[in-house]
């Protein structure tokens, strides 16, 4: 059944809202997504914003949605024809260049915490997970003996070291102390782990843990 007209006009007028939302966030960063800034920009009243949205909440997440996608696509790309342990080197450079190319969408994603009693919605759920899901994947098939628990361990401590490096490096802290770039400090560090992953068949678990 065709859409009606009117569904598609406020379609059309939620997408601006997001593209005008992401462009004060990319000029002014988070602290620019105010609602008379969205009204003031599309030409309309608050009222007609919060006919389009339901709040600053769920604009955010709208956004938030097309980084993720964005990020999910930058990694898949950066698979193709690449084999072994260089597809994770691959994902690693791939999520810093993403960071570092989208500093401003990224941290949004990163800090924004819904209100208290709300939860995700489930599509927005999934696409947070398909990150892990991902780098968990392709761990797997290079270190197949590992269980799930290791393979989601492994997963939370690259994620960890990568975020904290792009961070850094995003914030200038890096220079501050004469490291080395992000990219070649991950190289270094995901070289340590990995290698640590392929003593016997992964690191062994320590009883109890």
């Amino acid at each position: 059944m065709a859409r009606r007209k009117g569904a598609l006009d406020r379609d059309a007028l939620r997408e601006k809202l997001i593209a005008v939302a992401e462009a004060l966030v990319l000029q002014g960063g988070t602290q620019a997504l105010t609602a008379r800034a969205l009204a003031a920009h599309i030409g309309y009243s608050l009222g007609h914003v919060y006919n389009l949205v339901s709040d600053l909440d769920e604009l955010v997440l709208l956004i938030n949605a097309r980084t993720l996608t964005r990020l999910m696509d930058a990694l898949e790309d950066a698979l193709e024809e690449v084999t072994g342990p260089a597809r994770i080197t691959k994902l690693a450079e791939a999520y810093l260049d993403f960071c570092q190319k989208n500093s401003a969408l990224w941290g949004l994603a990163l800090s924004h915490r819904l209100a208290a009693g709300r939860e995700l919605p489930a599509d927005y759920a999934a696409l947070i997970g398909a990150l892990p899901t991902l780098v968990g994947r392709e761990l797997k098939s290079l270190y197949p003996k590992r269980s799930s628990e290791q393979i989601k361990r492994d997963v939370a401590v690259l994620w960890s070291g990568l975020y904290g490096l792009s961070t850094l490096d995003n914030s200038g802290r890096l220079n501050l102390i004469g490291a080395p770039k992000a990219e070649l400090l991950s190289k270094h560090f995901l070289e340590i782990y990995l290698a640590g992953l392929s003593k016997e068949g992964g690191v062994k678990e320590k009883a109890n843990v």
